[in-house]
């Protein structure tokens, strides 16, 4: 199996730093490691991106989506990179605009 490269958009950026300053407020030593294990859950998805659903909302079959604890993380997979697109709470509600700048 082919092993792609792993990108983050910049909203997928954001998002982390909006979940660490989130979790801080109330746990501040737990913040930076959970935004952690975010990232490595991401990692994981290099070697098998294809295993995870698309994501109902875009019906696209390289858009998908996973899910580390409450957050709900949606990538986009091409031929040499899974790019991560957005890191956000699972109980919000997904429009299109949440992936404007994912050049998807």
């Amino acid at each position: 199996m082919k092993k792609r490269k792993l990108k983050w958009a910049g909203a997928a950026k954001s998002d982390l730093k909006g979940i660490k300053q989130y979790i801080a407020q109330f746990a501040p030593r737990v913040a930076t490691s959970y935004v952690r294990r975010i990232r490595e859950r991401c990692l994981k998805l290099k070697s098998l991106p294809f295993a995870a659903p698309i994501v109902e909302e875009f019906q696209n079959e390289r858009i998908r989506e996973t899910y580390y604890g409450s957050y709900r993380i949606l990538y986009h997979v091409d031929d040499s990179a899974v790019t991560i697109l957005r890191v956000f709470h699972g109980a919000r509600l997904l429009g299109g605009p949440d992936l404007d700048d994912s050049n998807n």
